[in-house]
């Protein structure tokens, strides 16, 4: 069953749970037709949506490239109109707000792709395009059909810095497909897990060669030695400041970056939870 389908089945009473999880819009428009009958839920998830790059294709293996269609996207402008149509509500960088690594929301703000001067940003997005001899460029990035809101706004914020791009939302078996084949330029995935832990948040980004979770592609032996190293660290002030070190080369490298964290909502029938 679509999501649109599932959401019209639970407004007209004839599913009790949805277990994909809601948009606020979504949730809304089930409580408005069904009223008391049902009761609401909702929890941030550790999980992010990025966007990968494939570094084995041009002009993807050009840092100036990545760094620009990461400069591009504006996280903060974006967070209030996305949060209402989908299930995009928060902005993070690897880890989210809360862990014990992450980075306090002053030091995420100097980061690039965080930074909120958009002005700026989109200016040395630019430059970094020409001087890459890409100023015209156009790209198709893969994205599944649950985050088509995502994919219309990357579209607008990557117009803005002179770059054409096209969503291709393919059915799953194509899209894991490609992600996991890298027959594909650029693509929407994600990042989630069931606990704030680093080894688990970082282990897409051990080089290729020794990683099969690299979708991107990249060969990096500096990501090699400071994820081998935060893991063996006992020290917990040496393994944040190691885990810092990791993603800020990682986002100046911009081979993956985060894009929006996940919150979700739920809506379950009274009679499915014993109420009566």
């Amino acid at each position: 069953m679509s999501p649109v389908a599932g959401v019209n089945a639970m407004s007209a009473g004839q599913v009790h749970t949805d277990f994909r999880g809601l948009s606020a819009q979504e949730r809304d428009r089930i409580v408005a037709a069904r009223g008391a009958t049902v009761r609401t839920g909702e929890a941030d998830q550790l999980f992010y949506l990025a966007l990968t790059l494939n570094n084995q294709r041009a002009p993807f293996d050009d840092v100036r490239v990545r760094r620009a269609l990461n400069l591009a996207v504006d996280r903060w402008g974006g967070l209030a109109a996305l949060a209402r149509i989908s299930v995009l509500n928060g902005v993070d960088g690897m880890l989210r707000t809360g862990s014990p690594f992450a980075f306090a929301p002053d030091e995420l703000r100097r980061l690039p792709g965080f930074r909120p001067d958009m002005a700026a940003n989109r200016a040395e997005a630019r430059r970094l395009l020409a001087e890459a001899g890409e100023s015209d460029l156009k790209l198709t990035f893969l994205n599944r059909p649950d985050y088509t809101a995502l994919g219309v706004y990357l579209i607008d914020q990557w117009r803005q810095i002179g770059v054409t791009a096209m969503q291709d939302q393919p059915d799953n078996v194509r899209y894991f497909s490609s992600l996991n084949g890298g027959s594909f330029d650029a693509i929407v995935d994600a990042t989630f897990d069931y606990i704030d832990e680093p080894l688990l948040q970082f282990q897409w980004a051990p080089s290729s060669d020794i990683n099969p979770n690299n979708r991107a592609r990249v060969i990096d032996r500096k990501v090699d030695q400071l994820y081998e190293r935060q893991i063996r660290s006992t020290d917990p002030t040496e393994r944040r400041r190691l885990v810092h070190e990791l993603e800020e080369h990682l986002l100046n490298q911009a081979y993956r970056v985060p894009l929006f964290w996940i919150r979700r909502y739920s809506v379950i029938a009274e009679e499915l939870r014993g109420y009566r």
